[in-house]
């Protein structure tokens, strides 16, 4: 588990922005994420999420 990861606010559905999570430590295997989104921003709304990426670390 990562713990809470904040997502900035960028004022608009239009405006992407990027958030990067680094040195999650995983064992080799398969993995099933699931993401929660536990709190409301101040419009109410929690995220427009468009893509996810995972890359892999070389160290």
């Amino acid at each position: 588990a990562t713990g809470p990861i904040a997502v900035p606010n960028t004022g608009s559905f239009q405006k992407l922005g990027m958030v990067v999570k680094q040195k999650v430590p995983l064992k080799a295997g398969k993995y099933v994420m699931k993401m929660v989104m536990d709190s409301n921003g101040k419009s109410g709304y929690v995220a427009d999420i468009d893509s996810i990426e995972f890359k892999i670390s070389s160290s």
